[in-house]
């Protein structure tokens, strides 16, 4: 417990501040990690996934895929219309490796500090009914 501790204050001390763009709650993250699950995810599945506008949807692949993060292909259906393939690319999945490590270890501060508040809270009434019995 102490060595993985260590570890965890070491990254802390290390890892540079995260900013909002870089957050993983961002659309373009939470679309690459549906994309990179199940690539032949219709625009409108990811839409209602991630309760988005399809406009917003087909937008942000575009910007994706301009950005070299993913590859979007064709492939034919059943019903003999034209689908749609997505695959991250090698620079998409280091994009969204980097991004979840950086989520990770801001849920991780964020249980840290938690588990200090709920000690101290513990703490407190602890403290509250030894006082209210002695």
């Amino acid at each position: 417990m102490a060595v993985r501790r260590s570890v965890w204050l070491l990254l802390l001390a290390i890892a540079p501040p995260l900013t909002m763009t870089d957050m993983p709650e961002n659309a373009g993250f939470r679309v690459m990690r549906l994309v990179g699950k199940r690539p032949r995810i219709s625009q409108r599945e990811i839409a209602q996934e991630l309760g988005m506008a399809l406009g917003r949807v087909n937008y942000i692949l575009r910007a994706l895929s301009d950005k070299g993060l993913i590859k979007i292909g064709n492939f034919k259906n059943s019903g003999n219309k034209l689908g749609y393939a997505y695959a991250l690319t090698p620079k998409g999945i280091a994009t969204r490796s980097a991004l979840t490590a950086d989520f990770l270890l801001l849920k991780l501060r964020e249980y840290d500090a938690l588990q200090a508040e709920i000690e101290e809270l513990r703490a407190d009434l602890d403290d509250q009914s030894t006082g209210a019995h002695g």
